[in-house]
């Protein structure tokens, strides 16, 4: 009986041992997801992992605690050194937090001031996304949008994309035919024509379309011919809604 007792305990153990070993390479796992879209773009501190307040599973007090511990040991104005380090201390932090958001369906990235990476590429480490937000990324050449969209394609549980500033075109956006699931977009800084409403009709759920672009003269509107293309292959998408 002891003996069944004691390998029963060492079995138990065991299992414990696996479990923890399992949930520390998921929290690993986890921390260079994160890592990887920070260090993607040039200015990596304007970047939100799901919602922008404490996580519900990190106690105030250790927050607290580890917010003044990084940003008083790597947050300075020194002037020295490259600019996507002068907010770490930030950085590391939102890196922490994420490792309490559960599960994580939302990234938005805001004025990232350049691209260093494949930003579809490190997206893609968070299959799960439902909302991703690009904000003011108009550095990107033609060929790194569709490489983009392409591969915004593949986040299968995608409901809303918006990308500000961002100079679409009609190859652009091709990429990300077919989409199953996205139902609402919001575009600004494009410059389609009337073949976008293909794409856009392509996308089964879509069921709100904000779309602004702009003319050769850099004037603000959606031309009567992309606005009477797109009403007429979508008749029940809300576009550009008040």
């Amino acid at each position: 009986m002891n003996a069944r007792l004691k390998s029963a305990k060492i079995w138990v153990g065991a299992f414990l041992l696996l479990m923890a070993t399992l949930f520390a390479w998921v929290e690993v796992q986890r921390w260079y997801d994160v890592a990887a879209v920070q260090d993607v773009v040039e200015r990596n501190w304007e970047i939100t992992f799901g919602a922008e307040q404490r996580p519900a599973l990190l106690p105030e007090s250790i927050d607290t605690a580890i917010y003044k511990y990084l940003v008083g040991k790597y947050d300075h104005e020194s002037g020295e050194g490259p600019r996507h380090t002068e907010l770490q201390g930030y950085i590391l932090h939102e890196r922490f937090c994420a490792l309490f958001r559960r599960p994580i369906q939302n990234i938005e990235i805001h004025y990232p001031e350049g691209v260093r990476g494949d930003v579809g590429a490190a997206l893609q480490r968070f299959p799960g996304l439902r909302s991703v937000t690009l904000e003011e990324f108009n550095d990107m050449p033609e060929a790194n949008f569709k490489v983009l969209c392409a591969k915004l394609r593949r986040l299968s549980d995608l409901e809303e994309l918006t990308l500000l500033g961002v100079p679409m075109t009609d190859a652009a956006l091709a990429e990300f035919a077919g989409h199953p699931r996205l139902r609402s977009m919001t575009t600004s800084g494009g410059h389609f024509t009337a073949e976008c409403a293909k794409t856009f009709a392509s996308l089964p759920s879509l069921r709100r379309l904000e779309l602004v672009t702009y003319d050769a003269d850099g004037h603000v509107g959606l031309p009567p011919e992309i606005d009477n293309a797109i009403r007429a292959a979508l008749p029940n998408v809300s576009l550009n809604p008040p």
